[in-house]
């Protein structure tokens, strides 16, 4: 699956305290549904762990 988004480069995120993957992909996306993307794109989901609804504060994913 092919996602345009108005980003050219890859860049770092930490989780903040109150952040889910939907709410992160709300904001930077412009799409919570885009949550599954942000989960699976590159080592996301190994940092993240087998429960993408439980993120903790402080882990750092890529988004693109």
């Amino acid at each position: 699956m092919k996602i345009k988004t108005h980003l050219k480069a890859a860049w770092w995120y930490t989780v903040q305290s109150g952040d889910s993957l939907f709410r992160i992909a709300q904001r930077t996306y412009g799409d919570g549904n885009l949550w599954t993307a942000i989960y699976n794109y590159k080592n996301n989901s190994r940092v993240i762990g087998p429960n993408p609804n439980l993120i903790r504060t402080g882990i750092t994913i890529e988004l693109w």
